[in-house]
């Protein structure tokens, strides 16, 4: 039997619908009075400090200090650097970036802060807002720009000065990372690779929105051959370190420990004993 064709007319018109784009749960932002007025407070701390030394503005593009004013928000991403500064007056806190960046910015990082934005295209560079603003004024800056004051160790000041929201948060971030390093300890096995481990942990650490900035696993004495090693191919034989720096809403911490299969050496106990005593001199 021969093929039959219908004819094109014979098929049922088709209708384009719109796509379906829920709204995510991320444009659900809640609003956290806390930080709020933390953010507040600390802006009034920089108000004044304008007004002693005479200055018009300031200039916050460093990590640290964007950060800081913002109570945990990240101005930084892989591969890019800075994206975002702030320029800080008596009258308003104002955030300079570029118009790929703002979205992220003011949906996920800055919502509900009290925060303006000046923004320019992608295309240009960023410093080019910087000088405009900057322009005519007087301005401090927690960094070498041209035409400012570097101010920058004199600002460190302010955020050696934890409130009690930051202990808040650095008691339950150390909890989280202390709780994924021990978990991953226990976990290990005999001939493991050192690279297997570090990503079991930074598994861990990511699952609760920590991020890992340094990971180091250092199987059999790696570390006193490397003081600055990171993780290899290299298998767990007897004994291992692992060591992680890790941050959340602008803050770090830092915690290691060593596991043995079987008893610790002696130049492992040694090792404990000096520095037990260097902790409690």
């Amino acid at each position: 039997m021969s093929p039959s064709f219908e004819h094109p007319d014979h098929y049922m018109a088709l209708n384009v619908l719109t796509p379906f784009n829920p709204p995510l749960s991320g444009e659900h932002r809640v609003f956290d009075r806390e930080r709020a007025d933390e953010v507040d407070r600390r802006h009034q701390l920089l108000v004044e400090y304008l007004r002693i030394k005479g200055l018009d503005a300031l200039l916050l593009q460093s990590p640290q200090m964007f950060s800081w004013m913002t109570c945990g928000a990240d101005n930084q991403r892989p591969g890019v650097g800075s994206l975002a500064a702030i320029l800080i007056t008596e009258e308003a806190r104002v955030v300079l970036c570029q118009q790929a960046d703002s979205p992220q910015l003011f949906d996920r990082e800055l919502h509900g802060l009290g925060f303006q934005q000046k923004e320019r295209p992608w295309t240009e560079d960023p410093r080019q807002l910087w000088q405009d603003v900057t322009r005519g004024r007087k301005v401090g800056c927690d960094g070498l720009y041209p035409g400012t004051d570097c101010i920058q160790h004199e600002l460190l000041d302010f955020r050696l000065r934890l409130s009690q929201r930051d202990l808040d948060q650095y008691r339950e971030l150390g909890r989280h990372v202390t709780h994924a390093v021990e978990a991953t300890a226990r976990s290990l096995q005999q001939r493991d690779t050192e690279q297997e481990i570090a990503g079991h942990l930074a598994h861990r650490l990511w699952r609760h929105g920590v991020e890992p900035v340094q990971i180091q696993v250092l199987a059999d004495g790696q570390g006193h051959r490397y003081r600055t090693w990171s993780a290899s191919s290299d298998r767990v034989e007897r004994h291992c370190v692992i060591a992680v720096t890790a941050r959340r809403n602008g803050l770090h911490v830092s915690v290691s420990r060593t596991i043995t299969f079987g008893a610790p050496s002696e130049e492992i106990q040694d090792t404990f004993d000096v520095a037990t005593l260097l902790q409690a001199t």
